[in-house]
């Protein structure tokens, strides 16, 4: 049935009108009515909807399979059924190229787990590690306090040693003076022989003081020999000190290779103040000895004083071997006396140094208190920053291709 000219004007009209909707945008615009007829303008009225239905069709299919791989769900593919040519074939590019997607997302999920594991594992590392990096700091400090006590109690042992070496030195002086007063008494002696009865008996009152004050000296030397072995014994502890302190730094690891070179100086300190101690020590016994024959000088000398009250026919003899005897003890006096100055000014040196081995403890604990706040610290911004890794969206850290 063919269409009169005003009704083809018409449907001409409403396809013209059409096409310019769709070409606007509007794909569900469709040429209604066409009419019973089948004229060559139905036809292409029919034809341009089935075309409309078919793109119409394929754009859906497109967009939601689209819309729903944005938003995770891959699932959902486009519908080929009845979509013939070109159109089915971007239907089927795409369905690819979701099937890309998955695979990319099921690859970035994948990845961003084993992140997050190594995440977890990294922190897991940092935290033992500055854990035993805080730990060992407690310790070296609590290493620190004990060695600033060990070298507080050498330091007033030192000082304690200097007071009992300036008491020797006292009573060396005392003995000095005693020896010269017996050589002028037996120079009197000499000088004086008439009146031999009355000098043998004051003689012999200044060699019973001389005595006393020699036995008094040998008891000091009993302190002062006392006192050496108690240095020798802190020396001991401080080089076992220094022993556990050089181990601590081992495990401490690179941190705590500076305490170990503090430490190997005072093992190398302690092992000095052994060897001044074994010298103090044999000094101090060569004017033990020294005094001992002295005080068997001073009984000689008493017991000649004796013999010349007895006869004094042996007064000179008595009185020569007196000034000599008199002579030895003053000229060992002094040597004692240098010894006991020496030993003195080592008392002060080593003093000094552990006062300062005591300025560096405190400086190595300020340091080990330090070392455990950075390591607080650092903890700290480990897991800040494991947390900003399991945060972090997948599409600052891989993006997926376009496929």
């Amino acid at each position: 049935m063919e269409l009169g000219g005003g009704a083809v004007s018409s449907l001409m009209d409403r396809i013209e009108a059409t096409v310019s909707a769709v070409a606007a945008g509007a794909f569900d615009a469709r040429v209604v009515p066409i009419g019973p007829g089948d004229g060559t303008e139905e036809r292409i009225a029919h034809g341009l909807n089935r075309i409309l239905d078919l793109v119409d069709a394929t754009l859906k299919e497109a967009q939601g399979s689209a819309s729903a791989a944005a938003a995770g769900h891959y699932a959902r593919r486009p519908i080929l059924r009845g979509v013939p040519g070109d159109a089915r074939r971007t239907l089927q590019s795409i369905d690819r190229t979701i099937g890309m997607l998955e695979q990319q997302a099921g690859s970035i999920a994948a990845q961003r787990a084993r992140q997050a594991e190594a995440s977890h594992a990294f922190n897991q590392q940092v935290a033992q590690l500055l854990g035993s990096v805080s730990e060992a700091a407690v310790h070296l400090a609590d290493a620190m306090d004990g060695l600033e006590g060990d070298f507080s109690a050498s330091a007033d042992a030192m000082t304690e040693l200097a007071s009992e070496v300036r008491s020797v030195d006292e009573h060396l002086g005392s003995v000095a003076t005693t020896t010269t007063q017996l050589h002028a008494t037996a120079s009197a002696i000499g000088t004086r022989a008439a009146d031999a009865a009355s000098l043998v008996g004051r003689s012999r009152q200044d060699g019973g003081e001389a005595i006393a004050r020699v036995r008094e000296l040998e008891g000091t030397f009993g302190e002062l020999k006392r006192s050496l072995s108690f240095i020798d014994g802190i020396a001991e502890e401080t080089r076992m000190l220094a022993l556990n302190a050089t181990i601590e730094a081992a495990h401490a690891g690179a941190a705590g290779r500076g305490f170990a070179v503090v430490a190997s100086e005072v093992k190398a300190l302690a092992h000095q103040t052994t060897r001044a101690m074994g010298e103090i020590s044999e000094s101090v016994d060569n004017v033990d000895i020294a005094t001992r024959q002295s005080a068997g000088g001073m009984d000689a000398v008493v017991q000649a004083l004796g013999e010349i009250g007895q006869a004094s026919t042996g007064v000179a003899d008595a009185v020569r071997e007196q000034r000599d005897a008199v002579v030895e003890l003053d000229r060992r006096t002094i040597a004692v006396r240098s010894a006991s100055q020496r030993m003195a000014g080592r008392a002060s040196h080593l003093h000094g140094e552990m006062l300062r081995a005591r300025k560096t403890v405190e400086s190595l604990r300020a340091r080990a208190q330090g070392l455990s706040g950075e390591a607080q610290a650092l903890g700290e911004a480990s897991r800040r920053f494991a947390q900003v890794l399991e945060l972090q969206p997948a599409s600052e850290t891989d993006t997926p291709s376009d496929g």
